[in-house]
């Protein structure tokens, strides 16, 4: 008998099976209302203005297209912590919440499916009747037993809250709760900042591991009125799930690009989490894509976007220590995409000379990296003032002294930093070809 003679025909997921039997339909006039992508009034997936900013951006400045390490790109992860939780959450306990790159809004379901199958093999996970056509199928697959609760009523076309609170408040402690943080899928029935609020009580109570699906965060009231669920949740007590896709919100439906951040009871417990999941991406798929994680953390307003693929830059360069480097001093290869010091005062200037090229030889070696505190930075590396804000085409901006685009970094670069501000390298501070890399913390 061969391997898959047991094999009988199984139903397609009917949002796939759409899809296919529309392009099998040879008319010209019909149109695809089964999955979720934005077109334009000519029938395109257009690409939004701010992907193309950050495609020019990163244009010429990718070192190298090496893998990532398995929980993702840096930049995208504190990106995707800060926009779910918000930056005074994640600052008072941030620690708490572990969060990596995945692919795509379904990606992270299936890895923290997957994580609570190692953790708690015998958990349930109750999802709303009616839900996303793949949500069972992806907790089914992950082994998991799988319940619904009532959640809409066909005679309002709201939420039935009576029925919902009843089932919520029956649920076993333990019990995976899967809710759809807004934009409710396939229904449009979200639940209001009250009943957010009772079902909050109701999960501290029963002890219940509440699991967002984020995948619609800023189509129903704005970003931060359809983050705040998960604020409140991740304040609870409880192990909070939350699964973030930003297929939607980039029209980069085809990058695959997503995070999932799971809140613990404190800072070791996140990291033996954190070390759970990379198992089970490790296991999965290895790594995830990185150009799709450097468009949705490079941000065309914020000088932030990486410089090398596997090491990041501003607050997410390689660790460069602040002794590094001196007059003739060789550059330490696997550093040589970019630095950061291990802690930045209000107003330090940093001063980097030449690093390693392309292929890991030294051209020059790092011959300054220094700070000093002073309130005014003059002499950029072609020799021109460059003050807070830049000048010429330096870039600048932020309070950051412009470095001239005409240098080769013979000389030393220097930049000022400001109080509170993350900056990394703007793309016209090293236009060399074999430039030394600046970002800073």
């Amino acid at each position: 008998m061969s391997l898959f003679d047991t094999l009988q025909p199984e139903a397609m997921d009917p949002i796939m099976a759409g899809f296919q039997e529309f392009g099998a339909d040879r008319r010209a006039d019909k149109i695809n209302l089964g999955v979720g992508m934005y077109y334009d009034e000519d029938g395109r997936i257009p690409i939004l203005r701010v992907v193309e900013a950050a495609e020019r951006r990163l244009a010429g400045r990718v070192a190298s297209w090496g893998y990532l390490m398995p929980d993702g790109l840096p930049a995208l992860r504190d990106a995707a912590k800060r926009l779910v939780f918000g930056d005074a959450l994640v600052d008072s306990m941030g620690d708490r919440i572990a969060t990596v790159q995945s692919l795509g809004g379904t990606g992270a379901l299936k890895l923290g499916a997957d994580v609570i199958r190692r953790v708690a093999p015998d958990s349930t996970v109750a999802m709303s009747r009616p839900t996303w056509g793949n949500h069972p199928s992806i907790f089914q697959g992950a082994g998991l037993r799988v319940s619904e609760y009532p959640y809409f009523d066909p005679a309002t076309g709201g939420v039935d809250g009576t029925a919902m609170r009843d089932a919520v408040a029956a649920m076993a402690p333990g019990t995976v709760l899967l809710l759809h943080a807004c934009c409710h899928n396939p229904t449009g029935a979200d639940l209001s900042a009250e009943d957010w609020r009772t079902l909050a009580g109701l999960i501290q109570e029963r002890r219940l591991v509440p699991f967002l699906d984020m995948a619609y965060a800023g189509f129903a009231e704005g970003l931060e009125a359809d983050s705040q669920p998960a604020r409140l949740l991740a304040e609870l007590g409880v192990p909070v799930f939350v699964a973030t896709s930003f297929s939607k919100s980039f029209a980069l439906y085809g990058e695959r690009i997503g995070a999932l951040s799971i809140v613990a009871a404190d800072a070791k417990q996140a990291g033996l989490v954190l070390e759970q999941v990379k198992i089970a991406i490790r296991t999965n798929y290895s790594t995830p894509p990185s150009h799709g994680a450097l468009l949705v953390s490079t941000h065309p307003g914020r000088h932030s976007a990486p410089c090398a693929v596997g090491h990041g830059a501003g607050r997410h360069a390689a660790a460069y220590p602040a002794h590094a480097g001196g007059a003739g001093r060789p550059a330490v290869r696997q550093q040589r995409l970019g630095f950061r010091p291990a802690r930045a005062a209000e107003g330090a200037v940093f001063l980097l000379g030449p690093e390693c090229g392309a292929d890991g030889a030294v051209e020059g070696g790092v011959r300054h990296l220094w700070r000093q505190r002073r309130q005014a930075v003059h002499g950029g590396a072609d020799g021109t003032h460059a003050g807070p804000g830049g000048g010429g085409d330096t870039g600048g901006g932020l309070g950051c002294a412009g470095v001239g685009r005409s240098s080769n970094l013979a000389a030393p670069a220097h930049v000022r930093l400001h109080k509170g501000q993350g900056i990394a390298a703007e793309r016209n501070w090293a236009m060399p070809a074999s430039p030394g890399r600046l970002a800073f913390l």
